[in-house]
């Protein structure tokens, strides 16, 4: 596929939220009086057929990983597969024609040497202004800005941003606020913006990872999509597998496999992985050596995991073993013994 063009659908979406945004700042200090209507409070954010169809007619340079005109975030943890699986893309962008910019300021000599070697032969450029003296991120943002100010046509254009918090304070709300500003000014000139970003040391209450930065950070971009690994030790494989938060497009899960052992090769794998919290894989891969070794009862399960994993309660078990049986993702399946309520299991 060819370079591009200029997209009318995205210039309008984004003209439309910069507006919006420059209109919230303005109406913050005098918000007029309720006029006592209800459904009048809610008429900025009511979902409308305009946009259920920009939602749809979004065009994707990368199915389901990177949206033509769109801010996305792709948040994961340290070591989570963000570079390697951007430089991946970066060569199908190349091959279609896109003009990449790949500013790296993550990465010592040794990988900057290697991600040149890479851009030569794969069409893109990395800008690394750690390698230049006197340089810095700050540089790259002046320049941006420089862009953003002139006007200039963007559309053939995608920027990648590796790491956020290098450009920005993510969790000064300022700060954060008035770059996102400057990004979404690239994007009504039809830019496309991708920003590779941590995770948070601690995780949700369902083990889940957390992006890193204010609540700005996802009220003003457009896609969140966080990047959930798992090293297959048997392997050395690291699994990694998309998961759409907040989006503006019609995003789907998607896998990858990064071969350690080969360069960090990435290959997208036909099926979904399924990428597990920590304690629910260790219960899950318990469950299914015990399945192994003759135990499918679920009394006899539960046994073999209490065996083995200090602490844990019968109810948790139980409620892992229910998760993880249903859907099409499930690792596990659960058929009655024709015993009243009791359940056996068999891996999937």
């Amino acid at each position: 596929m060819g370079a591009l063009n200029w997209n009318l659908e995205i210039t309008k979406h984004n003209q439309r939220l910069f507006k919006e945004h420059e209109a919230k700042q303005k109406k913050q200090s005098n918000i007029p009086a309720w006029n006592g209507d209800i459904e009048s409070l809610f008429n900025d954010i009511v979902l409308t057929q305009e946009h259920v169809d920009k939602m749809a007619n979004t065009r994707f340079l990368i199915p389901n990983i990177i949206a033509q005109g769109h801010i996305t975030v792709y948040a994961a943890p340290a070591n989570g597969g963000k570079s390697a699986l951007f430089r991946y893309f970066c060569e199908i962008l190349g091959k279609d024609g896109m003009k990449v910019f790949y500013v790296n300021v993550d990465a010592g000599p040794g990988d900057l040497k290697k991600h040149f070697a890479h851009a030569k032969t794969h069409n893109y450029k990395v800008i690394a202004p750690d390698a230049c003296e006197g340089k810095s991120a700050d540089d790259v943002t002046e320049l941006l800005r420089t862009i953003a100010d002139g006007g200039a046509q963007c559309s053939e254009y995608v920027f990648i941003l590796d790491t956020l918090k290098k450009f920005t304070d993510v969790i000064n709300k300022t700060k954060a606020k008035e770059f996102y500003k400057l990004l979404r000014k690239l994007t009504v000139q039809g830019a496309t913006i991708c920003l590779l970003g941590h995770c948070n040391k601690y995780k949700d209450e369902d083990g889940k990872h957390i992006y890193e930065g204010t609540a700005d950070l996802r009220n003003d971009i457009d896609n969140l999509i966080y990047l959930d690994s798992f090293l297959n030790e048997q392997t050395n494989i690291l699994e990694v597998t998309t998961r759409p938060d907040k989006v503006r497009a019609e995003f789907n899960p998607v896998s990858f496999n990064i071969d350690k052992n080969n360069s960090l090769k990435v290959t997208m794998t036909d099926k979904i992985i399924n990428i597990l919290p920590d304690e629910d894989r260790e219960i899950i891969d318990l469950a299914k050596l015990g399945i192994a070794d003759g135990n499918e009862s679920q009394g006899e399960i539960i046994g073999y995991i209490k065996e083995r994993l200090n602490g844990i309660g019968d109810r948790k078990i139980k409620s892992k073993l229910k998760l993880y049986s249903t859907g099409p993702r499930a690792e596990l399946k659960a058929t009655n013994t024709g015993l009243g309520r009791g359940l056996k299991y068999e891996c999937v």
